[in-house]
């Protein structure tokens, strides 16, 4: 995450840790979607799993799986897409 990232995150939070105060029914929603998450890709590991996740599968190991997946997960260098892009298919 660049640091623009993190300061919107760091914001976010913040926003959210002040909004679970003052409304303590909505605390766990923001807390699991928000609040205790390090930033929007963990956030979005932890939607998709609270979504597609079952009694066989269960929430936390799907976020596991998912998290575990964005992290390793690396973008292809311009160079490696530049050279893909001129092969034949």
């Amino acid at each position: 995450m660049d640091i623009l990232q993190k300061d919107t995150w760091a914001e976010l939070r913040r926003l959210a840790i002040a909004e679970a105060e003052r409304e303590p029914i909505l605390s766990g929603h923001l807390y699991d979607l928000v609040i205790r998450h390090r930033g929007y890709p963990e956030a979005l590991a932890y939607l998709i799993a609270a979504s597609l996740g079952n009694q066989v599968f269960n929430a936390v190991a799907m976020s596991d799986l998912c998290n575990e997946t964005l992290g390793t997960q690396r973008r292809p260098s311009r160079r490696r897409m530049r050279s893909s892009s001129t092969q034949p298919s």
